[in-house]
Order: structure tokens, then C-alpha cells, then sequence
């Protein structure tokens, strides 16, 4: 029958024993974290130096290219759409909605300053005291204290914007598999 092991530690010398076990489990975790970050970056190494690193690179950059002429096909044709985005066998791409942000009416006024001074006449509660323009109240009241009118006669207006995007069917295995990289 096997002794049974106390769970109690009794004396320093049980307690200098318990620390010399922790101890060595440290020791032993350490080395091992070790040999795999080793391990992982000798496959990073691999993957992204020499021929397989020019490959990676070459093609990071034809996708940047391809996604721009994608991006000028798409702005040149937005008009004829009747989404805002277009759905293909090999992914979606389109047009979203931005935050909605305040911009200068180049038209109306030259810069933020000429803004800021109409602004004052007409509306002073939305300048800060360090006199510059509030574009969060902007936002915030929008259409329900402001005009499109009376922003435009300030140089202002609230625009939203498009933001091009692309989302491949590859897109969700490429980030799972970064993450498992990056955590790796």
C-alpha cells in the first residue's frame, strides 16, 4: 500500500522542499515556453525571410494594386448600381456608410477659420471657448435644431461619406489564422 502524502506542510524544511518543487516546475514551464517561442520563430523566420518572404511581399503588394483598381472600377460605376455594394462569387464589394462628420464647404469658405467666424454670428453656442468650431454639438442636434440651409450659409454640412471595402470568402480563415499566429 502506498504511503499517503501529507498536505500540510509542518516544518521550514517541508516549506524549503515545496519551494524547491515549485521551483523546479518553473524551471521546467520556462524551458518549454522557451523551446516553443524558439520553435515558432524559426517557422515565422521561414515563412517570411528568403524566397518566402519576396513571395509574401509580392503578394501584399499585387493585392494592394488590385484593390485600388477595384476601388476606381467601383467609384466610376457607383451610379449604375442599385446597391451599394455588389456580390460575386468570390466576395462582396461596395460602399458603407462613414461616422457622420462635419466638413468644410470649400465653396462657401476657404478654411475652418472663415467657418468658425460665420459660425459665430449666427450660432455662438456652438463655439468652444477656445474658439473653434463644436462639431459634436453639430452632431449631436443635427436636423433637429439645424437646417441643411443653415449649415451651407456657414460654410458647413454633416457629411457621412462612403468607405470602400472589400470581404473575400477567404477573409474570416485569413484572420483566424493571423490570430493563430499572433498568439502562437
Amino acid at each position: 500500500m502506498a504511503k499517503k502524502i501529507s498536505t500540510e506542510i509542518l516544518t521550514l524544511n517541508e516549506a524549503d522542499f515545496v519551494m524547491q518543487l515549485i521551483n523546479d516546475y518553473d524551471r521546467l514551464l520556462s524551458q518549454h515556453y522557451e523551446e516553443e517561442s524558439n520553435a515558432v520563430a524559426e517557422v515565422r523566420a521561414k515563412f517570411h525571410n528568403g524566397k518566402c518572404g519576396v513571395k509574401l511581399a509580392k503578394w501584399k503588394h499585387e493585392k494592394k494594386i488590385q484593390i485600388k483598381r477595384l476601388e476606381k472600377f467601383s467609384k466610376k460605376n457607383r451610379k449604375e448600381w442599385k446597391q451599394k455594394s455588389i456580390e460575386t462569387a468570390f466576395g462582396t464589394f461596395g460602399f458603407r456608410k462613414g461616422q457622420p462628420c462635419v466638413v468644410l464647404i470649400k465653396k462657401v469658405c476657404k478654411n475652418f477659420e472663415e467657418a468658425l467666424e460665420r459660425v459665430k454670428n449666427r450660432f455662438p453656442d456652438l463655439v468652444r471657448q477656445k474658439e473653434e468650431i463644436n462639431k459634436e454639438k453639430i452632431l449631436q442636434l443635427n436636423h433637429r435644431v439645424f437646417s441643411k440651409e443653415n449649415l451651407e450659409a456657414v460654410g458647413l454640412k454633416i457629411d457621412s461619406g462612403e468607405k470602400f471595402f472589400i470581404k473575400t470568402r477567404y477573409e474570416e480563415r485569413l484572420e483566424e489564422a493571423s490570430k493563430k499566429l499572433k498568439s502562437a
